[in-house]
């Protein structure tokens, strides 16, 4: 019985022993992910937070200290990785509208960023459409930068972090169907015909927007019109329009959760986008590549799926059960690099329930609510959120690797802690044996 009790304490106290990160840089949980989340309010600079990805709230992401009095910001919304690491918010308040960048690395001590420059702003003759900026994303491909204005109904490009002139409003693009009188930046705007097939249209309004297939295509969506549109990556041509509608099912689920008898093709109020995986192949008897994406949704409790096919087909419907949040808006992938090179489908979701003014997780497969991430409640709307990595694998404590939650003790340590565990056991019991006098000296000194 005491040399169980003691090759258990031994196995216990080695377990324990790496059971927690003694030099694990920021964040403090040990994940090297950081979740960063903007409000709807005018707190400034001070109105984007910091969250570890066990939801804790660690405070403001950006560095107070560094910040110059010269540079007011309003409304902070979209957050993107810029090809230079750096991070790029939008700030969206009228005649303050501006893009700023933030340091690549963050602090050790509590993992803030620093203000560096302004990458551009609203200007009246030089940049007049980017008034309300709301959402943006970079080509993989040349680091531009693609811009969604709110007011202006507009989709503006600048030039890349690392051209000769960052934050240019890049000149009307080759084949675009705007007339040539149209203001610096502008890729597609409410004068952009959107071609439909009763006739031509144009834009309600302009949101969350993406760019897939290798950047052939720009996806914009148009929360008042209820539609999601697809332009040419390089033109800002309209190629198609994926309308909302509802088509009756014959059959009921048995499931306990309601499910809703009509099948909602496309998306209601589509208001921001994020991609899922990239894949190619198997998708038709043609073989076309396509890319999947999630859509939030101002109507209560929506999230759609929505597949885009490098031919430029579109298909998506919204899931047939309710997340039961008021109103979704932000939404990220809180999912996992399995391996170089090959990309999987989230863990879970991490979603904004805007008028609740909570965060959950979400499955991505029913989108059904996993658990409620983060604060009860958070004093201001939740409006964009983006995950970023902060720590390289290599700088991960010893014994440590990224699990589904965060960090965990790798299988292999954790097997090297139950042998080594025992052979302390093992030792101390030869010890109290020689000490007993129950082993002979010999013994102890083959041992």
């Amino acid at each position: 019985m005491i040399v169980a009790g003691v090759s258990c304490l031994a196995v216990l106290l080695a377990l324990s022993w790496i059971g927690t990160p003694t030099s694990a840089a920021c964040p403090f949980n040990g994940d090297p992910r950081l979740v960063y989340l903007t409000f709807n309010g005018d707190g400034g600079f001070n109105n984007m937070l910091m969250l570890d990805t066990a939801g804790n709230v660690l405070g403001s992401a950006i560095d107070a200290a560094t910040w110059p009095a010269s540079v007011p910001v309003y409304k902070l919304r979209a957050i993107a990785k810029g090809p230079d690491q750096r991070l790029y918010v939008a700030a969206a308040l009228g005649v303050y509208s501006k893009i700023v960048a933030l340091s690549a690395d963050v602090s050790s001590e509590n993992c803030t960023r620093r203000f560096e420059s302004v990458f551009t702003s609203v200007h009246q003759r030089s940049n007049p459409l980017m008034v309300h900026p709301y959402a943006m994303e970079f080509s993989r491909a040349t680091g531009t930068l693609f811009v969604a204005n709110q007011n202006t109904l507009s989709v503006t490009r600048y030039a890349s972090p690392l051209s000769a002139n960052p934050g240019q409003p890049l000149d009307l693009a080759a084949g675009s169907p705007l007339p040539p009188s149209s203001p610096p930046g502008a890729f597609v705007t409410k004068r952009t015909p959107l071609s439909f097939a009763n006739g031509t249209g144009l834009l309600a309004s302009v949101r969350g927007i993406a760019l897939t297939n290798g950047d052939r295509f720009l996806i914009v969506a148009d929360v008042d019109g209820d539609a999601l549109h697809l332009f040419t990556g390089d033109s800002g041509r309209h190629i198609g329009t994926l309308m909302a509608s509802s088509v009756k099912l014959n059959s009921a689920s048995s499931s306990s959760t309601p499910v809703s008898s009509t099948l909602r093709l496309g998306c209601r109020s589509p208001i921001q986008i994020v991609a899922v995986a990239r894949q190619s192949g198997a998708a038709n008897s043609s073989n076309v590549a396509f890319e999947d994406f999630f859509v939030t949704s101002k109507a209560r409790g929506v999230i759609c799926n929505l597949r885009v096919f490098s031919n430029g087909t579109m298909i998506g419907h919204e899931f047939p059960r309710s997340t039961g949040m008021s109103s979704t808006s932000g939404i990220w992938n809180l999912g996992l690099e399995r391996s170089a090179g090959a990309e999987t489908k989230p863990a879970s979701l991490l979603v904004a329930d805007r008028v609740g003014s909570r965060l959950f997780r979400v499955d991505p497969a029913t989108a059904e609510v996993i658990q409620p991430f983060g604060p009860h409640r958070f004093d201001d709307e939740p409006e964009h959120i983006f995950v970023d990595r902060v720590m390289e694998t290599r700088r991960f404590p010893i014994c440590y690797e990224l699990g589904p939650l965060g960090m965990q003790v790798s299988s292999l340590c954790k097997a090297g802690a139950v042998y080594a565990g025992l052979a302390i056991a093992t030792v101390v019991w030869l010890a109290v044996l020689r000490v007993t006098g129950r082993l002979s000296a010999d013994w102890w000194r083959l041992a």
